[in-house]
């Protein structure tokens, strides 16, 4: 029953990468443990909380889609994030959903304030993940290459 309790207590924070570099540094120490190597386009945007501790976080960022900007003579703006959970925090606490519920607020509230033409693009690992995203989230599949699927979503 200990999990019931810290579902109750989970918090999602955005985190300012200057300021919040204490909890940045226990995320970046999840994602190692998860060997989940973010990119360099990424940075930390938000952190999973129980109490004090650190139990997840995500990394995301933007790029431009050259080829649908040139064929849309427009900008074209992917979004993409990796999602991390602490081992003792992962299944039925819903950590990882709650991550991802928020930062795709994250991602509609970013392109209502810019007004850009935009979609989200995953990079999925975690077999389980796949089915999830497509159902609960609307993401497609666009490809399979070796252990990744590569989905998007409007």
């Amino acid at each position: 029953m200990q999990w019931l309790e810290a579902v109750d207590t989970v918090q999602i924070v955005g985190l300012d990468p200057e300021g919040d570099w204490e909890i940045g540094e226990k995320v970046d120490e999840i994602f190692s443990l998860s060997n989940v190597r973010p990119d360099s386009t990424k940075n930390i945007i938000s952190a999973a909380m129980v109490g004090d501790e650190v139990v997840g976080g995500v990394y995301a960022g933007w790029t431009q889609d050259y080829e649908a900007s040139e064929e849309q003579n427009d900008l074209v703006m992917v979004f993409s994030f990796d999602v991390a959970v602490h081992p003792d925090y992962r299944g039925s606490q819903m950590i990882g959903i709650k991550l991802i519920e928020d930062t795709i607020r994250y991602y509609q509230n970013w392109i209502a304030d810019y007004d850009w033409t935009a979609y989200i693009k995953a990079d999925v690992i975690n077999p389980r993940l796949v089915n999830i995203l497509q159902r609960r989230f609307g993401f497609e599949t666009k490809e399979r290459i070796g252990d990744h699927v590569y989905m998007v979503r409007q």
